[in-house]
């Protein structure tokens, strides 16, 4: 007999161990499905939108919703099922996938308001954006005419057919090494106050070459071969005080192409032009408008 109520004892005693645990892994459950859900509804109230406002925002929150729904009943089969440690680990690992499903969409409902705010640009916003690309611009423009180009006008006929009277060109605002064949602005000053100190000339020969004219044939000879010299107004017979030399280190030759009708470095007054004094080279005209290339 005591065997029996021993047994009846025992079996009891562990009816209500496993009650027990039951009820405390129930509760265990509960309580963190509830902790998830309740942090799930405040990351998602984070993005929440005005419903009167256009826009994907109220497709976003019934999703939200859904996916809410889904994880509260996903945690609470986890959690019911396995020790406490194990239903701990499972309604965590529930809660974490939850968190990241609520970033996700606040970052969706983000990128729909930054949308939306491009596409309400004021039309003052707009000629604000216009107004500030023209200013750089314009800016941009006169630093490299300071910098970098300048303008000069022409005076006089020393350069017909190829510039003329009162026309207005753009020049390099340095020359790293002149050439032949080159239009250049000088600024060499001289020692007659009649001659201009500004000159627009063609450079003829560089420092090294050697220059002759027959001024019978009208032929300029640079190291004893002749210019092809297809610029020039008329071929050059105004010998003024030329003679035959060659051109020093760092200076150059120059003449205008209205030969006979130009005061150049065949003419004492004038002479050889130092490279020092080149003020740039003439790349192309302004005035009169259309006429932009130099030949």
């Amino acid at each position: 007999m005591d065997n029996i109520e021993n047994r009846d004892i025992t079996e009891e005693t562990e009816s209500k161990i496993e009650k027990t645990a039951e009820e405390t892994t129930a509760e265990a459950g509960e309580t963190v499905a509830d902790a998830a859900a309740e942090q799930v509804s405040d990351l998602a109230g984070n993005g929440e939108t005005d419903t009167d406002s256009s826009g994907p925002a109220p497709e976003i929150k019934d999703e939200a919703d859904a996916d809410e729904a889904d994880a509260d009943e996903t945690a609470a089969e986890s959690v019911g099922t396995g020790t406490p440690e194990e239903s701990a680990e499972a309604a965590e690992s529930e809660l974490d996938k939850m968190i990241e499903s609520a970033k996700e969409i606040n970052k969706g409902e983000e990128s729909a308001e930054e949308s939306e705010d491009e596409e309400k640009k004021s039309p003052f916003t707009i000629f604000f954006d216009i107004a500030q690309i023209i200013s750089l611009a314009t800016i941009i423009v006169g630093l490299a005419f300071i910098f970098c180009f300048r303008t000069v006008g022409v005076s006089g006929s020393s350069m017909v057919p190829t510039l003329h009277d009162e026309d207005r060109i753009i020049l390099s605002a340095f020359v790293i090494e002149p050439r032949q064949g080159d239009i250049v602005v000088t600024c060499q000053p001289s020692a007659f106050s009649y001659i201009e100190s500004t000159l627009v000339k063609r450079v003829i020969a560089t420092e090294g070459q050697s220059v002759d004219i027959d001024f019978d044939e009208g032929i300029v000879y640079v190291d004893g071969e002749p210019l092809d010299e297809p610029y020039v107004n008329e071929l050059t017979h105004d010998r003024e005080s030329f003679a035959p030399l060659t051109v020093p280190e760092d200076y150059v030759f120059v003449m205008g192409d209205n030969r006979n009708a130009s005061t150049d470095s065949r003419d004492y007054r004038v002479g050889l032009i130092r490279e020092d004094y080149i003020m740039g080279k003439a790349l192309f005209r302004i005035a009169p408008f259309g006429q932009f290339k130099i030949g």
